[in-house]
C-alpha cells in the first residue's frame, strides 16, 4: 500500500523529533553514567536501549502504518 507524500513527511518529522528527544534522554543519562559508573552505567545504557527500541516500535506501528521504513532508524539516531 502506497503512502502519500504528506504522510511520509509527517512521519519523517515525527521520527526526527523522536531522535531529538532520545538525544536529550541520552545526555541526561550521561550524568548518571559519569557520576555513578559501574552497574549504574550499565543500567542507564540498558534503559536507553529499551527506550530506543520502544520509540522505533511505536513509530513503526503508529504513524508508520505497521512498517519500519529505512529512514527511521538513522533519523532516530540523528
Amino acid at each position: 500500500m502506497a503512502s502519500s507524500v504528506p504522510a511520509q513527511i509527517r512521519l519523517l518529522a515525527a521520527v526526527f523529533l523522536a531522535g531529538l528527544l532520545l538525544g536529550a534522554v541520552y545526555d541526561a543519562l550521561r550524568v548518571v553514567r559519569r557520576r555513578f559508573g559501574g552497574a549504574a552505567a550499565v543500567l542507564a545504557d540498558a534503559l536507553f536501549c529499551i527506550l530506543f527500541a520502544a520509540a522505533l516500535f511505536l513509530l513503526g506501528m503508529g504513524p508508520g502504518g505497521g512498517t519500519l521504513r529505512l529512514f527511521m532508524p538513522p533519523l532516530v539516531l540523528a
